[in-house]
């Protein structure tokens, strides 16, 4: 399942794309890049232990230190009181046996808890206690002293053993200000706000309650409007929120640090000056490559270029980051995707071609510039 759902209605800069095979590179004197700068957030949806193994490997190789994922309490829990952990425990298990630092995001809720069929629909109020229950289950299996880290798990492509590599950080949902499906609680800033708060009381009395507690990834040129509302709705907002998360997807890098920057002066405007921000995700596609046949929602999609194009952008737009991050506090900035997905597939309108590999495995030019920025290996 995709992770942007809607970013391709939620964009309303404006701008040219053009595919250009060069860029500027940083500066000597461009500041340093934080540690954790270079991340991924990939769309593995459906691969099988080997596969995910394997590309988790290759995504440490190419220089990203860190990896996001959902955790969905509607696999987990899809009768009430019964858990089944196989699936999150793979990705746990893909993430630390390739020595990526996991950002688990919460995300989705049973049908019995949402009264919907929809599995990424968030929890109806009266579940919410629930949802906080599943929360600290969660957090007391896979966080710092969690039981998963001490029950000998195995890797996925091996009989090595898991190393412990708990996660210290967790987010709250997934652009929780385009959504569709929000049960009786609207997707709006004060439904959002119910299910934050509620996962950060949860996190908070949990077995790691100094855990980070991550924003869900806000997307759009709403972004700043949605997080002002939110400090409405959430007066405590600063108590419930470690690290702000923002989606910089724009039709030009420039118009990512824009956003970026107009999303900071929010924050701050709000006395979230100290606060963390990171990037989960943000791409261009290639959808505009001769040569390869990708659906026309793609093609004509805002954040469609060719792979010189998306080549460009990618290090055109981690080199403005990284000029940028003390001034916006930025820490962290994940790419989507890995891979091109099948035309089959239903996903989002440009994450058909916003992957760094084409649909039969070969790379393209942005995972070259990729490896290169992150100083990784092909």
């Amino acid at each position: 399942m995709a992770l942007c759902f809607a970013v391709c209605f939620a964009l309303a800069w404006s701008g040219h794309l053009s595919g250009s095979p060069t860029t500027t590179p940083a500066s000597a004197s461009s500041p340093a890049v934080p540690k954790y700068f270079f991340g991924f957030t990939p769309d593995f949806g459906g691969a099988n232990d080997a596969a995910l193994s394997a590309y988790y490997k290759h995504i440490k190789r190419g220089g990203a230190r860190w990896v996001r994922f959902g955790v969905y309490w509607w696999y987990i829990e899809k009768t009430k009181g019964t858990f089944t952990w196989h699936s999150t425990d793979r990705y746990f298990a893909a993430a630390a046996c390739s020595g990526l630092v996991a950002l688990p995001m919460f995300i989705g809720s049973p049908r019995w808890a949402s009264g919907r069929s929809s599995t990424i629909a968030p929890p109806t109020q009266t579940h919410l206690p629930e949802f906080k229950s599943l929360v600290r289950r969660v957090i007391a299996r896979y966080g710092k002293g969690g039981s998963y880290w001490k029950q000998g798990h195995h890797c996925l492509d091996s009989t090595a053993r898991v190393p412990r590599s708990p996660s210290h950080s967790w987010q709250v949902w997934n652009e929780p200000n385009v959504m569709d499906y929000y049960g009786d609680q609207q997707a709006t800033a004060r439904g959002y706000g119910r299910i934050l708060t509620a996962a950060a009381n949860a996190i908070n009395t949990s077995a790691n309650p100094h855990a980070s507690k991550v924003l869900g990834g806000l997307t759009g040129s709403g972004a700043p409007d949605f997080l002002r509302a939110l400090y409405n709705a959430v007066p405590h907002l600063n108590s419930d929120v470690d690290v702000f998360d923002l989606h910089a997807y724009a039709t030009t890098p420039q118009h990512s640090l824009d956003l970026l920057r107009e999303f900071r002066h929010t924050a701050n405007a709000h006395g979230a000056r100290a606060k963390r921000l990171w990037v989960s995700e943000v791409a261009w596609s290639s959808c505009k490559q001769s040569g390869h046949s990708y659906p026309a929602k793609c093609r004509n999609n805002a954040l469609a270029t060719n792979e010189a194009g998306q080549r460009y952008y990618l290090m055109r737009m981690y080199n403005l980051l990284i000029n940028n991050a003390p001034a916006l506090r930025l820490r962290r900035v994940a790419w989507y995707s890995w891979k091109d997905p099948p035309v089959s597939r239903a996903t989002c309108r440009f994450c058909y071609g916003s992957g760094v590999f084409r649909r039969d495995g070969s790379r393209k030019p942005a995972w070259s510039a990729y490896v290169s920025l992150a100083g990784g290996r092909l």
